[in-house]
C-alpha cells in the first residue's frame, strides 16, 4: 500500500510537472500568435510595433505607405491618369465614328469668294453708313482695285499701301506682311493694282489686313 501510494504521488507529481508545462507552451504560442496579428515589424529598426501605427515608437520612422506619405503627388498622378485614359477613349471613339460613317472621305471646303469692290466704292460706303458697310465688308475677304496713293511702313515696320479714294479724311489702307516688302518696293505711286485682304476696322482709315497681290 505504501508503494502504491508513493507511485501514485510520483505519478501525480509527474503529471503536475509535465502537463502544465505543455499547457503553458500552448498558451505562450497563442499569445505570440495573437501579438503577431496585432503587430508588425518596423522596416528600419526591426522592432515590433502596433499594426495601425503611423510612426515607429522606437526609431521614429514613418511607417505609412509611399502613397500616403506623398499625397499630393499621388493625387496629381491619379488625375493625370484619368485624363490620359479619357483622352485615349475619346480619340478612339472619334476614329471609330469617322471610319464607320458613310461618306467618310475628306470633303474639301468650298473656297471663299472675295467681295469685289473699288477703293472709291469701299470708302464711300463707309462714309455713307459705317454700320451697313461693316455688315457688308467686315471680316470678309475683299478684292480691292484702285490707284496707289502711298507706300510706306507703320511704327511697327509693317508695310502698307493706301489707295486714292477722293476722300481727304478716310482712305483705304492695306497692310502686308514684312516678307512682302521686296515686292512692294517694286511698286510706285499712281499705278493701278488689285489687292485681296480682310477688312478689320474703320477708324481714321479703313484697315484691310493680311493683304496680298
Amino acid at each position: 500500500m505504501r508503494g502504491n501510494s508513493y507511485g501514485s504521488r510520483k505519478g501525480s507529481l509527474a503529471g503536475g510537472f509535465v502537463f502544465p508545462a505543455r499547457e503553458r507552451d500552448k498558451s505562450m504560442a497563442s499569445v505570440s500568435t495573437s501579438q503577431s496579428k496585432n503587430t508588425k515589424q518596423c522596416p528600419q529598426c526591426k522592432m515590433e510595433v502596433p499594426k495601425g501605427a503611423k510612426k515607429c515608437p522606437h526609431c521614429q520612422s514613418d511607417l505609412r505607405s509611399w502613397f500616403a506619405r506623398h499625397y499630393l503627388l499621388t493625387t496629381l498622378g491619379v488625375i493625370f491618369l484619368i485624363i490620359l485614359v479619357e483622352s485615349a477613349i475619346g480619340g478612339g471613339s472619334n476614329v471609330s465614328d469617322t471610319s464607320n460613317s458613310p461618306g467618310s472621305e475628306k470633303v474639301e471646303q468650298p473656297q471663299e469668294e472675295a467681295v469685289k469692290v473699288s477703293a472709291e466704292k469701299l470708302s464711300s460706303d463707309y462714309e455713307a453708313n459705317g454700320v451697313a458697310a461693316d455688315q457688308k465688308y467686315k471680316d470678309k475677304l475683299v478684292e480691292i482695285t484702285g490707284t496707289i496713293d502711298n507706300i510706306g511702313t507703320d511704327i511697327l515696320e509693317t508695310p502698307y499701301i493706301t489707295f486714292e479714294t477722293g476722300n481727304l479724311v478716310k482712305s483705304v489702307q492695306c497692310m502686308f506682311k514684312r516678307e512682302d516688302s521686296p515686292r512692294l518696293a517694286q511698286l510706285s505711286e499712281g499705278i493701278q493694282i488689285t489687292v485681296q485682304g480682310r477688312v478689320s476696322s474703320d477708324l481714321l482709315n479703313i484697315l484691310v489686313r493680311d493683304c496680298n497681290f
